[in-house]
């Protein structure tokens, strides 16, 4: 009977072993190391664009926009930089905030992270850095709990995973004293606050971050590179990691490969391509890559400028694109990293400063001139949101 059960055991890891490879062999794949053609892709052509802009009070005055979050009523804006939240319906029009930035023990001391989580009325709060606590509040602004997790490397990424998990992104390159190889992901349960590393292997994590740290260990420079391994888009989190090959989408709780990046990751002597995915569609998976190479000289890195690069699913090509919005007659950043939205949608939160400058230069289309007229110095910024057909 052992024998028969272990025969049953190998048998079914054996299974398990060839869906996975199956599933990763029907995967796409693009070469990353490669030049290819430029072209403008239209957001008008492929999408319906819709600007919302946000109203503007003595209560809603956004400073940062630091997490974006939408889904079918809703527009949830975190302001780090004030330690606040503001919720809008879909018109945009305030609803309320939340704003507990305090020492109490139903307050945060400041902001660090935040997501959102619809379905269960609640937002989370990472509350700065170096505490490792996460409160919990809900959409009136109604203290609910904490969480306890205890110090994590430096988390620079927080989404809703699944029905009872945050998970988080930690650089491990940043400001703490990280062993190479240590997991950068980790889920944590929201009713426990316990943290699990994600079952994900990262060998050699690559960061965005670079310090330079002087003779006592301190860090005296840090380089920036505005580019992250984690999206969320219908529900789903997407992990395109800077190390590895594979980009992954959480499905039901599991991880499966959806791409696979060629050219990409390490390039030895000093040499490195961050990739990740910024947008994901139906239709078309849109990428950023950035090269880094260090600077023997400096000690820092030099870094290259953006590359945008257009997977299309439909006709199974690649291309490098800019992103071109018709009512702006203007190229547009739609990259997705701090915002949590519906499947096939995108959005961009365009500066006021802008919106005057193309409106004096007769740029504006008829239906974004009738939005800018609206709006003043003092507003908030336009929120475009991009709904690919």
């Amino acid at each position: 009977i052992m024998k028969k059960q272990t025969l049953i055991f190998f048998a079914l890891l054996i299974a398990s072993m060839t869906m996975h490879a199956e599933n990763y062999v029907n995967v796409p794949a693009v070469d990353l190391g490669k030049e290819y053609p430029t072209d403008r892709l239209s957001l008008n052509q492929v999408a319906e664009v819709t600007f919302i802009p946000l109203e503007t009070t003595d209560n809603s005055l956004i400073k940062e926009y630091s997490h974006i979050t939408i889904n079918s009523d809703k527009i949830v804006v975190s302001d780090h930089s004030q330690g606040q939240i503001f919720i809008f319906d879909r018109n945009g029009k305030f609803i309320n905030k939340v704003a507990r930035k305090g020492l109490g023990p139903e307050e945060y001391k400041a902001i660090s992270l935040s997501c959102v989580d619809f379905d269960a009325n609640r937002i989370y709060i990472w509350d700065y850095n170096t505490l490792g606590r996460v409160k919990i509040y809900d959409f009136s602004g109604k203290y609910i709990k904490q969480l306890n997790i205890g110090r994590l490397p430096w988390p620079d990424q927080m989404y809703v995973f699944d029905r009872s998990h945050l998970i988080i992104h930690c650089d491990q390159n940043n400001l703490s004293n990280t062993k190479p190889g240590a997991q950068p992901y980790f889920l944590i349960n929201t009713e426990t606050g316990k943290a699990s590393p994600l079952n994900l292997r990262i060998d050699k994590p690559l960061s965005n971050q670079y310090g330079q740290r002087d003779g006592s260990g301190a860090v005296k420079s840090l380089q920036l590179i505005p580019i992250y391994p984690m999206i969320k888009s219908g529900g789903n989190v997407i992990i395109s990691d800077f190390s590895l090959t594979p980009v992954y989408q959480e499905e039901n709780g599991k991880l499966m490969p959806i791409l696979k990046r060629n050219g990409t990751g390490d390039l030895g002597n000093g040499r490195a391509r961050l990739s990740s995915v910024q947008n994901i569609s139906d239709r078309f998976i849109i990428l950023r890559t950035t090269d880094t190479a260090l600077n023997k000289n400096s000690g820092k890195f030099d870094v290259s400028d953006p590359q945008i690069l257009c997977y299309d699913r439909k006709n199974k090509s690649l291309k490098t694109v800019d992103v071109f919005s018709e009512d702006l007659n203007h190229d547009v950043a739609i990259d997705s990293w701090n915002m949590d939205l519906p499947a096939n949608t995108s959005a961009a939160i365009i500066p006021t400063m802008a919106l005057e400058k193309w409106h004096e230069s007769g740029k504006l289309s008829e239906k974004a001139e009738a939005i800018y007229s609206t709006m003043d110095e003092d507003s908030n910024w336009l929120l475009m949101v991009i709904e690919f057909k």
